[in-house]
Parts: structure tokens; sequence; C-alpha cells
């Protein structure tokens, strides 16, 4: 089972990614930034396994 703290980075990065589809869905934000928005998010996502990969 997961732990919290891992459910907590997930669940915010599920928000995040929601958050991104909604400016998309909405067009607040336009085609270029936001896969600027979703590469940022994959890149943070990345690290944040890779840290704990290397640790």
């Amino acid at each position: 089972m997961m732990n919290d703290v891992w459910k907590r980075i997930f669940e915010d990065y599920i928000k995040s990614y929601e958050s991104i589809e909604h400016l998309s869905k909405q067009g607040i934000a336009g085609d270029d930034d936001i896969a600027i928005l979703r590469n940022n998010l994959l890149t943070d996502i990345i690290e944040t396994m890779r840290s704990e990969v290397e640790e």
C-alpha cells in the first residue's frame, strides 16, 4: 500500500494535471503554454521519481 507522503504527492500531481486540462479546455491558455505546462509537470514528476530511485 502507498504511504501517505506518496499519496499526497500523487494527489498534487493529479490536481496539477487537471488544472492544466481545465485551462486548455476553457481556452484560457494557448497551445504553446499548455505544452510548456505539461512538459514542466512531466519533468517535475520524473525528477521526483529519479531522486527516490537514486537514494
